[in-house]
């Protein structure tokens, strides 16, 4: 589109006219190149301020650029990203502002308070009073709100989290500190459970257009909210009642603002629980994700984008009919907090070996210049999802994002905190440079198996089966360097350990007499022989798989004369401590009677422990069998509790009735005992931590013992857009499920120091 005019834009980041086309001649930005016909504040004064706080000299520097501007081209005009900076522009630049509504309507939906009232009657609004500063009490609070001991207080004029604050009995005076006592402050109940939106309007004459919806990123740091991002992929994940709702809620919204005469762009926020999505506030302007929409438009529209529509919309033109995209980006954007300097740049270093990360925007850097607290220095775009929707209903983001306090206290000697490690390398991941994975391919190779793990062994005492090359593991601030000859994990940085990693088994490559892979038959692991009774999963065969699980769906049959020979083979090996039968789920008798033999062949070679992993079957003569055969351990793995979600996940597995495992379970205890040769794995991230803990004592009471093992999202299943919960969470639940075990006087599984490489139990080796 070519104007009949230059047109400049007054915003915050010169990245804002990416994916704009020819649309602007130039910009006035605070952070930007300066190069051309960018103005840019930072680069003027070699300075990164907070933009969240006002700036006399940053409102001086807008005017006497748009001035020179105006100079230069004297029919030129001028679009806003704030339009509340009519406030502080000069007359002459006022004159040439475009696509600007009238003062009061924008003054209007800037005061928060005031925004609710005039919206409460059309929309549902959480419950709030309106309070001044002085009459503000935790006392008060619990008072107005009986069944909440947290509440959020929001000032009448807030941005970007500024002015908004968790407030509950721990932080009372911290935050009465911060109010002003004769100003009005809206006091709600906090909705842990909950997540909050955004979703993007353009405003016509004759109606309203809805541009792609967002999940806010939001962090929660002490007591205030910041906002950090948005996630588009993420949202079309969530439930279709929110869809609807957000989007009935933001037409009836858009059509009073329409009836009103506000014409263009502007954003509302929305928080959403399980049942009710709120309204929350309306941005009278663009928003920080534009730049995804218009990079989205760009791709599917040549040279359409927000700014170009909200300019059609105040030409009084016609809302577009066919306009049809998906925004497949979210980002995540970093500020400068001086005691995570290291960490973030080597985030900021990382990226380019990250293939997820299509762009990193930093407005042209300048490391060396004077930094704010808290000044934006850089977004990461990708086109994965950076959170999901965790089974309590919040909001969990990709741990390797986060760059502030964790788990992992590294002033205390990391062998005291192991388990805390563990727990940080099964959810973030590690990595590895391209000149270390090279090397390491001379040696061998990478034993990549499953679950996209490698192998880790951490001080030759410790076992820990690591994801690799899993989305944004490149980001993990756990890396893997060479130095004299050893490898050694680090963690930002700082040297930790020495480390092993297990290579390929050069065994796997060998063919049977009828020429099948030892590798499909089975599996060495660091002390065990995995056998599999068929290949391939039985419930996948029929569509009906677990979509969390990545196991090939071949049908590939597996002769007894074959795994004998694979039995044979590994006989003499002299780490070979254990066996475990198992991969397929199949519930046929035919498999059992396959087991069965498997079972006496190997118990009559050696009569090492032998470990069966299967479906639940209550059939007491069938167990008879299976322990006669050898069979020294048996799992039936529940991994969901609630049943529900088990079905949704599962589709095959998760229809087996609770009844059943529990029959299954009751037989077996009274078969092999209930001191741990019974067991059960759960899965820690599908279900919400209260339903996981009653599953784990429920196996417990029965004398079952649990396993904990970490949802791991593959990128080549269906639930690859579901996140582990946060490193803290997880924490939490295994030392609740130790607790439990321990009142029951059982331990947490698996019982061998080797097999827990995958979950979340760490022991030291006898």
């Amino acid at each position: 589109m070519e104007l009949q005019y230059p047109l400049f834009w007054i915003g915050i980041r010169e990245s804002e006219l990416n994916d704009t086309g020819n649309f602007f001649t130039g910009s006035i930005t605070i952070f930007g190149s300066g190069q051309g016909t960018n103005y840019s504040f930072d680069k003027e004064f070699n300075y990164r301020y907070d933009y969240n706080q006002e700036s006399d000299l940053l409102d001086t520097y807008i005017n006497q650029k748009a001035m020179e501007i105006i100079e230069q081209y004297p029919n030129s005009r001028f679009m806003l990203y704030y339009p509340t900076d009519v406030n502080i522009l000069y007359r002459e630049i006022l004159d040439r502002i475009i696509c600007v509504n009238d003062i009061d309507i924008i003054n209007l939906l800037e005061n928060k308070i005031d925004t609710r009232i005039w919206l409460s009657d059309i929309v549902p609004i959480p419950p709030y009073v309106i309070e001044y500063g002085e009459n503000i009490s935790f006392r008060s609070a619990r008072k107005k709100f009986p069944n909440y001991k947290k509440f959020v207080i929001q000032a009448d004029y807030s941005c970007g989290g500024s002015n908004t604050w968790l407030f509950h009995e721990l932080n009372t005076d911290v935050i009465g500190d911060r109010l002003i006592l004769q100003d009005k402050y809206t006091v709600s109940p906090y909705f842990q459970d909950s997540i909050s939106l955004n979703i993007h309007l353009i405003i016509y004459d004759k109606g309203i257009l809805l541009l792609p919806a967002s999940v806010q990123l939001i962090s929660l740091e002490k007591y205030n909210f910041k906002y950090l991002g948005a996630d588009f992929i993420a949202y079309r994940n969530l439930p279709e009642h929110i869809h609807l709702q957000l989007e009935s809620y933001s037409q009836k919204i858009g059509e009073r603002l329409r009836l009103a005469g506000y014409r263009g762009v502007l954003g509302i926020d929305f928080i959403a629980t399980d049942t009710e999505v709120y309204f929350m506030e309306i941005n009278a302007r663009f928003q920080s994700s534009t730049f995804l929409i218009n990079k989205a438009l760009s791709q599917e529209y040549e040279e359409l984008s927000v700014p170009m529509l909200n300019w059609d919309a105040f030409m009084h033109k016609d809302v577009p009919k066919s306009l049809n995209f998906i925004v497949n980006y979210s980002f995540y954007s970093y500020q400068y907090v001086p005691e995570y300097l290291f960490q973030i740049r080597q985030i900021y270093s990382n990226v380019l070996e990250c293939p997820h990360v299509i762009e990193c925007q930093d407005d042209y850097l300048d490391w060396n210049m004077k930094l704010d607290r808290n000044t934006y220095l850089f977004k990461l775009v990708t086109d994965v999802n950076l959170s999901a929707l965790s089974p309590d209903h919040r909001t969990l983001l990709r741990e390797n994002l986060r760059i502030q306090e964790n788990i992992l206290e590294l002033a205390i000697d990391w062998e005291k905190q192991l388990l805390e490690l563990k727990i940080m390398l099964l959810s973030r991941g590690i990595h590895i440079n391209t000149t270390i994975q090279n090397e390491l391919s001379k040696q061998g190779g990478i034993n990549y198996e499953e679950f996209e793990a490698l192998d880790l062994i951490i001080n030759d005492k410790f076992y820990v089966s690591v994801p690799y090359l899993t989305i944004l593991s490149e980001l993990s601030p756990f890396e893997i360097i060479y130095e004299e000859k050893k490898l050694l994990l680090t963690y930002y940085g700082k040297r930790l350990t020495e480390v092993r990693i297990r290579f390929c088994n050069p065994n796997d490559k060998r063919k049977s007499k009828s020429g099948l892979l030892y590798e499909d038959i089975s599996y060495m692991g660091h002390d065990r022989l995995r056998i599999y009774y068929r290949n391939g999963c039985w419930y996948k065969e029929r569509g009906i798989g677990c979509q969390f699980c990545d196991i090939d769906n071949s049908i590939i049959p597996l002769p007894i004369e074959d795994i004998k020979e694979v039995i044979d083979f590994y006989s003499e090996e002299p780490s070979l401590r254990h066996y475990l039968i198992g991969g397929g789920s199949d519930p046929s008798l035919d498999s059992i009677t396959k087991i069965i033999e498997i079972a006496k062949y190997i118990h009559a070679k050696n009569n090492k422990p032998i470990y069966l992993m299967m479906t639940p079957t209550a059939d007491i003569d069938t167990l008879h069998m299976l322990h006669d055969a050898g069979i020294t351990e048996v799992a039936f793995n529940l991994e969901v509790f609630n049943r529900t979600l088990a079905s949704k996940y599962m589709p095959g597995k998760g229809s087996i009735p609770l009844d059943c495992y529990e029959e299954a379970f009751r037989e077996a205890v009274k078969i092999w005992g209930n001191k741990g040769a019974v067991r059960s794995m759960m899965i820690v991230g599908l279900e919400a931590e209260e339903s996981l803990l009653k599953g784990i004592e429920y196996l417990c009471a029965l004398g079952v013992a649990p396993i904990l093992s970490l949802l791991k999202p593959i990128a080549s299943t269906p639930l690859h857009y579901l996140l582990p919960p946060s490193d803290e969470t997880i924490l939490h639940i295994a030392h609740q499920a130790q607790s439990i075990c321990q009142h029951y006087n059982l331990e947490l599984g698996p019982s061998c120091h080797y097999c827990e490489d995958n979950s979340i139990k760490i022991t030291y080796p006898k």
